[in-house]
């Protein structure tokens, strides 16, 4: 087991009370496993994905991630986020660079790592590039080559692709899977969509959230083989179980 989220609940404070978000969620992120989390609009799923990264505070419940709890980030933990959060005016070279500057890495093994991340997501050309003048699918490129740089065991993806025109996106799904499958250290991934085709397609596990304050409704096992025929009558009944179950 790479990470176990233990009892998860999450109140903010807002005028005239609180308000629950999640309410005692609990599930494992086995090695080795790319896990979706579902549900329906403003039920809390990124929130739990920023206390899975140590980014969020829970009200209570823990995070225990390679066998002990995590009060904050870990080195080992890296996230993609939906609006790509670059800096204006730094170049792509530099937002790359700017975690591994952060965790100590040397000159040279910062240009290493810089060099290697920046041609597998083919954007090595574009180095020099500010983020004004990238499309969105590059600009999230970058973000996936920052987050991929620090060479973390978990990746967490917020709803990554939903930013994008779908022939981008779905060129970045098969990028994210070959990259995860044989290019990385990462063991697991874990990513919150709104999208139940898309967790059907690159997961291999599929928790779902029921409506605020979020408890979990299911996890259904996506057994498909890889790569998956979006058209075939077992993807449909995958997409089928997981939307009978947010319905339920």
């Amino acid at each position: 087991m790479l990470m176990r989220v233990e009892r998860i609940t999450k109140r903010f404070e807002v005028e005239g009370g609180t308000l629950k978000v999640l309410d005692n969620v609990d599930f494992s992120v086995d090695e080795g496993v790319f896990l979706s989390i579902v549900g329906p609009s403003g039920c809390g799923k990124s929130t739990l994905l920023k206390i899975m990264g140590g980014i969020e505070k829970p009200t209570s419940g823990r995070i225990i991630f390679k066998g002990r709890e995590i009060k904050g980030p870990d080195r080992k933990i890296s996230m993609v986020f939906q609006h790509f959060a670059l800096i204006p005016w730094l170049t792509v070279w530099e937002q790359v660079e700017l975690p591994l500057k952060a965790r100590g890495i040397d000159k040279r093994g910062r240009e290493e790592l810089v060099r290697r991340w920046l041609r597998k997501v083919g954007l090595y050309e574009f180095m020099n590039a500010l983020p004004k003048e990238l499309s969105g699918g590059m600009k999230q490129r970058v973000g996936i080559a920052r987050a991929l740089a620090v060479e973390p065991d978990l990746l967490l993806m917020d709803e990554p692709f939903s930013a994008l025109d779908e022939l981008t996106a779905d060129s970045l799904r098969e990028e994210i899977l070959e990259l995860w499958r044989s290019e990385t250290h990462v063991k697991s991934v874990v990513m919150v969509t709104h999208n139940v085709e898309e967790a059907v397609y690159m997961s291999d596990y599929v928790v779902v959230l029921s409506r605020r304050p979020s408890k979990i409704l299911g996890i259904v096992k996506i057994d498909l083989k890889r790569p998956r025929d979006t058209r075939s009558p077992e993807f449909y009944n995958k997409m089928d179980e997981v939307y009978s179950v947010l319905s339920s």
